[in-house]
């Protein structure tokens, strides 16, 4: 897989979205590749699984990795045992960021 793989109008939505939420300071190179770089998603030069499951492309990503799901969970409180707030789950690429970034109270 290569950085051509991966949904890169996802990946400037992520820092978009990090950035207006205080997560992220506005960075001054906005490359597909500075930014996974600068998220630990390239290492020694290659793309990590974790680049291919958060950004590939559904039609590559799912003939590659056939058995690749996301699931997200939100715990009320701190206890993992609880109850979930919200559960969600995803074959294929990780869901738009906009559906993972935890709502303020």
């Amino acid at each position: 897989m290569s950085i051509a793989d991966l949904d890169e109008d996802e990946i400037q939505l992520t820092v978009d979205n990090a950035v207006d939420l205080g997560r992220l300071e506005p960075l001054k190179w906005r490359t597909t590749k500075s930014i996974l770089t600068g998220l630990g998603l390239i290492v020694e030069g290659k793309l990590i699984n974790a680049a291919v499951a958060l950004y590939g492309k559904t039609q590559r990503l799912q003939s590659l990795y056939p058995q690749c799901a996301i699931r997200l969970a939100r715990f009320r409180g701190k206890d993992r045992l609880g109850d979930f707030i919200d559960n969600r789950g995803s074959i294929g690429a990780m869901p738009s960021p906009c559906c993972v970034v935890p709502r303020r109270s």
